[in-house]
């Protein structure tokens, strides 16, 4: 056998090999439960079809596999820049400053209402100067502080608490389509809206919590606790002289009560 003929043989053996990886890569692609190690895979994949239909003179193959190489590349660089911006914001303090440039500044006079629970929610709000505070949790907000976002958010687009001017305040505010634009342009910032929607929602149940628990302790009336307190008819003891049962009417008129008292 000639030498040309064994470089031949171990050309077409390598080839073919390039294409058998290829396809496993492709396989593969269709078992990753990530888009990241989806577009790995498409990659490796994208560089060993290349190689295949280079030196077989694949052409079409060649032509498609050279196209979505770079696709994949960039689509690869943005998800990472995008895990990279994510991780960086949930390590920083919210800043306000990618949204100024799309704000507009109104006033209102000391006790006017912002807006009142129940309204129509299609704006944030950020306090640039003096004091809010919302009424129902009774929580003052200073200068600096965002609110609102809960209510654009939301599906309702309802407003879940009453703003109220504590002092002449200056208020910088936002549109939902304008909140979209920049929080698309800047996901560490749509990062900080998530961030700050589940931390206020979570002070506000904190809030409410020990109110709620006070009031169930309030209604409960001192009849109804000693009826539980009263031992059923298998834990008395019936030989004791000294033991009288309380007649079936006497507790039915005890249970009456209590369901009045706390009605």
């Amino acid at each position: 056998m000639h030498c040309s003929d064994v470089l031949l043989c171990g050309s077409t053996s390598w080839v073919e090999a390039a294409g058998y990886l290829a396809s496993l890569l492709v396989f593969a692609t269709f078992c990753m439960k990530t888009m990241l190690q989806l577009r790995i895979a498409a990659i490796l994949s994208n560089v060993a079809f290349i190689a295949y239909a280079f030196f077989d003179r694949l052409y079409p193959i060649l032509i498609l596999h050279s196209v979505l190489l770079p696709l994949n590349v960039a689509r690869t660089v943005q998800m990472l820049r995008v895990r990279r911006i994510v991780e960086q914001a949930s390590k920083g303090e919210f800043t306000t400053d990618p949204l100024c440039p799309f704000m507009k500044a109104a006033t209102w006079k000391a006790g006017e209402i912002i807006f009142r629970q129940g309204d129509y929610a299609d704006r944030i709000y950020v306090l640039a100067k003096g004091s809010v505070r919302l009424n129902e949790i009774d929580l003052v907000l200073g200068a600096g502080e965002l609110f609102g976002e809960i209510g654009v958010f939301s599906t309702a687009h309802e407003r879940t608490q009453t703003a109220q001017a504590i002092s002449d305040v200056e208020l910088l505010w936002l549109t939902e389509g304008e909140l979209a634009q920049v929080c698309h342009a800047n996901p560490a910032l749509a990062f900080h809206f998530l961030k700050l929607s589940i931390n206020r929602l979570l002070a506000n149940t904190g809030r409410h919590l020990p109110a709620h628990t006070g009031r169930m302790q309030a209604l409960e009336s001192p009849a109804a606790s000693a009826v539980r307190r009263m031992p059923n008819d298998a834990s008395r003891p019936n030989t004791s002289p000294g033991w009288a049962a309380a007649p079936p009417d006497l507790e039915t008129s005890i249970v009456n009560l209590s369901a009045k008292t706390v009605g």
